[in-house]
């Protein structure tokens, strides 16, 4: 490693490739974890990728960040800020063989708003897969390349684990979607506009003298040798909180060498035993050459650090619903599907109450008026939008 100065929602989500052209907006908020609180939607690149790494030009740039366009065709839902104490506590106490918050509190104001640090890239790995069991999702990480052993409390510590990047639970981001994410569309050293960085100022931690850095990012010990409560500082273009300094954030890459060219959904080189991960956002220790978009740093899995945390990503799809609303709730009944990203012809939407397939009489891209099933049976069932191959995120819904 560099020198570190309300609700359980499930999915079905049958390709990791966009197949309908829905463009929701960067930064939406998507239906929220029980767990892990807020999420927010980060939309595939689409044909024309995004640049990653930095230009020869930039300020105190790294020596690792030659520039590549970037594909990136799976949509996200994204944490908005890292996993906190109190998320790692809730998980625990639903799922106990999670160990321990491994919280340095030294380096820690002590809330349990607090984000996790001091966790290694294993932990986040069985975090994440615990995660997902607890809100009846996929799993995403298993010991073997046929993914058919998850990760659990018994094997996560492994030589090699591999990713199943089309699952719907949790997973930790690849550094190409850190990277994507925390630039949220702008190009320059940082995701908000820093007049005053420059070659003289990169590496000055003097107080005022990058306000708009500031504004956004724990950084130069400005708060102390402590981390703070997450999303205390403004939010980049997409709602995302803390991408720059805070933590450093654990990435699923193996650490390597760019692309030389033009690269689809890279996730780094293939694993070796004892190689570096990717982490991304560094610390609040470091100056501002180190919490730009494009900073790479590494440290081997097993590492424990009190700058180092996570956040984790969903691979989903373009449309989701937000609301059911009925008056009787009755089989043969109207109700109203509220969301985002439907189609507007109720001949490409279809719905299902649990197996059942629902009549749309009106569609609109944030409501689908359609008839409860008459066959369908009392008591819950989930509820779910199909558009072309694609499915939205399972909603809960009580037939009365």
């Amino acid at each position: 490693m560099r020198p570190l100065a309300s609700f359980t929602i499930s999915v079905i989500l049958l390709a990791g490739v966009p197949a309908v052209a829905l463009a929701q907006s960067a930064g939406d908020l998507y239906p929220p974890d029980s767990i892990v609180g807020t999420l927010r939607y980060a939309p595939a690149t689409g044909a024309g990728g995004f640049v990653q790494g930095s230009p020869v030009g930039e300020s105190c740039r790294g020596g690792d960040e030659a520039q590549f366009t970037h594909v990136l065709t799976r949509n996200l839902a994204v944490m908005e800020t890292g996993v906190t104490r109190q998320m790692w506590a809730d998980l625990r106490a639903a799922q106990p063989t999670l160990p321990a918050d491994p919280t340095a509190l030294f380096y820690s104001s002590g809330s349990m708003t607090d984000p996790v640090q001091n966790n290694t890239w294993y932990e986040a790995v069985l975090l994440a897969n615990l995660l997902s069991a607890q809100q009846g999702l996929t799993r995403c990480y298993y010991t073997d390349s046929s993914k058919t052993v998850p990760v659990d409390s018994t094997n996560y510590i492994a030589d090699s684990l591999f990713c199943d990047f089309t699952a719907n639970g949790y997973r930790l981001p690849t550094e190409g979607e850190r990277e994507y994410f925390a630039r949220a569309g702008t190009t320059g050293p940082f995701s908000v506009s820093e007049p005053n960085y420059s070659s003289t100022t990169c590496s000055d931690c003097s107080w005022g003298l990058l306000p708009s850095l500031d504004s956004v990012a724990w950084f130069c010990n400005h708060g102390g040798f402590t981390s703070h409560p997450v999303g205390t500082k403004a939010a980049n273009p997409w709602s995302l909180k803390d991408v720059h300094g805070h933590l450093n954030e654990w990435c699923w890459d193996v650490y390597g060498t760019y692309p030389a060219g033009a690269a689809t959904d890279f996730a780094g080189p293939t694993w070796d035993v004892g190689a570096y991960r990717v982490l991304r956002g560094t610390f609040w220790y470091n100056d501002a050459s180190h919490i730009r978009s494009a900073t790479r740093d590494r440290a081997v899995p097993q590492t424990r650090y009190p700058g180092i945390g996570f956040r984790l990503v969903r691979t989903v799809s373009a449309f989701w619903i937000n609301a059911i609303k009925s008056k009787t709730s009755k089989a043969g009944t109207r109700a109203t599907i509220r969301g985002v990203g439907f189609s507007t012809n109720p001949k490409k939407d279809t719905v299902y109450f649990g197996s059942k397939k629902a009549d749309i009489s009106k569609a609109t891209t944030t409501s689908l008026k359609v008839t409860i099933p008459r066959k369908c049976p009392k008591g819950q069932v989930y509820v779910r939008v199909v558009i072309g191959t694609q499915s939205s995120d399972l909603w809960p819904f009580v037939v009365k």
